[in-house]
């Protein structure tokens, strides 16, 4: 795409050291046309880029570079949403549509390797405008440094597939990735204890039936043993009743 004249005053393309969005291919058909910035490896929908300095360069000279890459990712962001808003016909669609036209959806970064500092950028009546909505120190904090640059890229990122899904793309991104493993793994614990469980109830089934039939023997086994004890008892007081008997006067 020809960055428009207004915006640079004549100089070169925008080159960020860093950039994120996502790729030409993962989108529908309908913005492989002059929304991207470069057919090659396009991203029509950037929500981040960066300017890196030297701790000895110029921060003040990174932030308007970073002006100029907000501008031009917001332009490109708009002509798709606006192309996007031609083509759709679902009165809710066209509505978050609009929604998300009116949002600060793009952000930039600078460092020096001694300072971060976050702007957001957005237009408004054919001006664009560049905020600054943070700065941490990378020196005497460099975890909370940190902490909020890759927030800014996850926040960036979410919005990216947010965005690209709400124009016919079918993407995830690592939060419901992550919520989907979370939900498998629970499917698979809750799977396994009710395997368990199962497993539990069987082998206890199989002790009862395996006592009671111990049981059954026993008292079968008594129960002959009785039966012996009776007779043995009846024959021999049958015999001490005949001997007896032979002993009798009669």
């Amino acid at each position: 795409m020809q960055i428009p004249s207004h915006f640079n005053h004549g100089l070169s393309n925008p080159e960020p050291d860093v950039l994120e969005g996502l790729k030409l291919r993962v989108l529908p058909d309908f913005l492989h046309g002059d929304h991207a910035l470069h057919k090659k490896n396009s991203f029509p929908f950037c929500h981040f880029a960066a300017e890196l300095k030297r701790t000895d360069s110029n921060l003040h000279q990174a932030t308007v570079q970073a002006a100029y890459d907000g501008a031009v990712l917001v332009n490109t962001r708009d002509r798709a949403l606006s192309q996007a808003r031609t083509d759709v016909l679902n009165v809710t669609a066209a509505v978050v549509l609009d929604k998300a036209a009116e949002e600060a959806a793009v952000f930039t970064c600078v460092t020096d390797g001694t300072v971060a500092e976050v702007y957001t950028h957005y237009s408004e009546g054919g001006q664009y405008y560049q905020n600054l909505v943070a700065r941490e120190s990378l020196l005497s904090y460099p975890n909370r440094g940190r902490e909020l640059i890759r927030n800014i890229q996850d926040h960036a990122w979410s919005r990216s597939y947010e965005l690209a899904n709400l124009l016919g793309a079918d993407l995830k991104d690592e939060e419901d990735e992550e919520d989907e493993e979370e939900e498998d793994e629970e499917d698979e614990e809750e799977e396994e204890e009710e395997e368990e469980e199962e497993e539990e109830e069987e082998e206890e089934e199989e002790e009862e039936e395996e006592e009671e039939e111990e049981e059954e023997e026993e008292e079968e086994e008594e129960e002959e043993e009785e039966e012996v004890v009776v007779v043995v008892k009846a024959k021999k007081a049958v015999v001490e009743a005949k001997g007896w008997a032979s002993f009798w006067p009669f």
